[in-house]
């Protein structure tokens, strides 16, 4: 079969992060066409007769289900207008992104071939590219395409974009989403807790209402997703709170992963969606330290934390930024500039964790880690390229093993206080290792795994990715 000329891709705004992460990166790394709503309407004015004629043009149609999408007019109308179009008719594919009633949408539905996105990512994904013939492909780090020219966003069009927003709190967990006014009315659910509710204003007597928790403004909002001058990618987290390290009860977990203590991230910050790679590394730096060679998109090892602070100011310099840090030889001081940075510890773990509260990400199963890391039982002993396994619930992908990662801070042990943006002690012997790699076990890539070392200590298991502080 050839592949399509062009995918329509029918989705709910509120899964726009699960589209854009699996679905439309794995397409078009392929050199499949899509026509995508975010991409392809500019202005609201536009919307119908833009999707009246990204219907016409394509050949294909990708709907991705979910209660969301099932609670969505537009999704309904658009999966309602290809099927009046006999000869295109049976050119769809249902993708079955979490648990829902999706033969409901249309009765033609139940007739069709659905993928299931709930099952191993890697068997999907190649499901998927086989209806029209494509194999899949792993050696190709998904947040870069191989086939079409990577996208730079300008400067000034990827940090902010001004828009009046209701901050909306789950009735249930609490967890707050800023959401476009343009939604209000519509029914959405909860991320974290999995709550079905209505988007609303309003005190209201049905189980959607929401009772003293909207807050109309107009803000800028920074892009979800940043994309520098070197082709990496910067994802945008969320300020909140988690509890850091591992719990009491937890048995085997080691002394200084305890006492588990709350920590409050305040401001949202910038991090790197995948570790440093090889290609990356050598365009700021000139040269490529790594003993594991052979693909360019592997992560960037044989690096010392005075490495990646130094990584961190070129590549601060070359996109134009204020250095974050001031270096003197072996001293290294804050600068507070706008520039790149090495996470420190806890939003290490807080963007690993991504809203959990189990061993990792992923859950207590490590049969499930299997699908998001490459650690001893599944790596063949070898590294991998960045990004080829699932991502957690940020976006963030290879936090559980393929390298371990350098942090900011100095190593030392916990204390049961509550802790606000907390950066490390001011001095200290070793810096902070963290994520495992595909060397180590299951429970050393647990998301509150601890392992520290000499900031000018080398290994070929051991790289970085970079931060940066929300302008």
């Amino acid at each position: 079969m050839e592949k399509p000329k062009r995918i329509f891709i029918s989705h709910s705004s509120l899964d726009r992060d699960f589209v854009e992460r699996e679905i439309i990166s794995l397409l078009r790394r392929h050199g499949i066409d899509t026509w995508y709503s975010t991409d392809d309407i500019k202005t609201a004015s536009q919307w119908q007769d833009s999707i009246d004629e990204g219907l016409r043009l394509c050949d294909w149609f990708l709907v991705v289900m979910t209660p969301n999408s099932l609670d969505s007019d537009y999704v309904k109308d658009e999966v309602a207008l290809w099927m009046t179009e006999k000869e295109k008719r049976n050119n769809f594919v249902p993708v079955l992104a979490s648990e829902c009633e999706w033969m409901k949408l249309n009765y033609r539905m139940r007739l069709l071939q659905h993928v299931d996105f709930r099952e191993r990512l890697l068997d999907a994904q190649a499901r998927l590219l086989k209806t029209w013939g494509v194999e899949l492909s792993t050696s190709a780090s998904p947040t870069t395409s191989r086939d079409t020219p990577t996208r730079h966003p300008k400067p000034q069009e990827s940090t902010e974009t001004a828009e009046v927003v209701i901050r909306i709190c789950c009735p249930v967990c609490g967890k707050a989403y800023f959401v476009p006014e343009s939604k209000m009315g519509k029914r959405a659910r909860c991320r974290r807790c999995g709550h079905r509710f209505t988007l609303a204003m309003a005190i209201g007597d049905d189980e959607g209402s929401v009772a003293n928790t909207s807050e109309t403004r107009s803000v800028p909002i920074p892009s979800d997703i940043v994309t520098i001058s070197i082709g990496m990618q910067l994802k945008l987290i969320q300020a909140g709170e988690f509890m850091m390290g591992s719990p009491a009860w937890e048995s085997g977990a080691c002394d200084e992963e305890k006492p588990q203590h709350l920590v409050r991230i305040t401001r949202p910050y910038y991090l790197g969606i995948h570790t440093v790679t090889q290609s990356e590394y050598e365009q700021v730096i000139g040269r490529n330290p790594s003993q594991i060679t052979g693909d360019h998109q592997q992560p960037v090892e044989c690096v010392s934390w005075y490495d990646a602070v130094s990584f961190c100011n070129r590549l601060s310099d070359k996109e134009g930024l204020q250095l974050y840090y001031k270096i003197d030889g072996k001293a290294v001081s804050i600068n507070g500039g706008s520039g790149y940075r090495l996470p420190t510890e806890a939003e290490w773990e807080y963007a690993c964790r991504a809203g959990t509260t189990t061993k990792w990400s992923c859950g207590d199963s490590e049969r499930s880690l299997e699908e998001f890391a490459w650690f001893s039982k599944n790596s063949g002993g070898q590294m991998h390229v960045v990004g080829t396994l699932r991502p957690n619930e940020f976006g963030i992908y290879d936090m559980h093993s393929n390298v371990w990662e350098w942090c900011w801070d100095w190593f030392q042990g916990y204390k049961a206080d509550e802790l606000t943006d907390p950066s490390g002690p001011v001095s200290g012997e070793t810096r902070v290792m963290r994520g495992g790699s595909f060397g180590s076990s299951a429970f050393v890539c647990r998301a509150a795994y601890r392992l520290w070392n000499g900031p000018g200590h080398c290994s070929n298991v051991l790289g970085f990715r970079i931060s940066r502080s929300c302008p």
